[in-house]
């Protein structure tokens, strides 16, 4: 009898620690979505604000000073949604899931960055002189030079600018 209890008692705390675990997850899933939502929404709000003060759409003063006013409305209603949003929640980033989720996520872009090999690759074999078409180019220090006609090419910021070739001095 005291053993299908201690059974009972260890299956109960299973149990309840599963779904505790659930919650977390639960938990953890929302913010990060309320996150990325909240992300969202002022990377939209931005474009929004850059098309309207930068591109300057309306002509008259009247209805410049119309759309600050409108901007100020989505500002205010904006913040609004986000308080609404977050009664009851947890803080995005704040926490231990907020962080290891960061670190998970830094991990990931690190692995899968292509900057290394894209550093590795060597373009010059695919580059051909705009003066003469030879494919016969050589790199010296800042410069690309072609074998056979003598131009040269600067590299600026590892970019080779060959709309900028000049012809060496004969």
């Amino acid at each position: 009898m005291k053993a299908s209890k201690n059974i009972f008692v260890v299956i109960a705390s299973v149990v309840v620690a599963l779904l505790l675990v659930g919650a977390a997850a639960m938990l953890g899933v929302g913010a990060w979505r309320l996150a990325s939502s909240e992300g969202n929404l002022k990377g939209l709000k931005g474009t929004w604000r850059q098309f309207y003060e930068q591109g300057n759409p309306f002509p008259s003063r009247e209805n410049v000073v119309k759309e600050k006013k409108n901007n100020e409305t989505v500002d205010f209603w904006f913040a609004e949604i986000m308080k609404e949003l977050r009664k009851g929640q947890v803080a995005p980033n704040m926490g231990l899931v907020g962080r290891l989720r960061q670190k998970v996520r830094d991990l990931l872009r690190g692995l899968m960055s292509q900057r290394r090999r894209n550093a590795n690759l060597d373009l010059l074999p695919l580059l051909r002189c705009t003066t003469c078409y030879e494919t016969d180019l050589s790199r010296q220090a800042d410069t690309v030079h072609c074998a056979k006609c003598g131009t040269s090419f600067p590299v600026r910021n590892g970019v080779v600018a060959m709309n900028e070739g000049q012809k060496a001095a004969v």
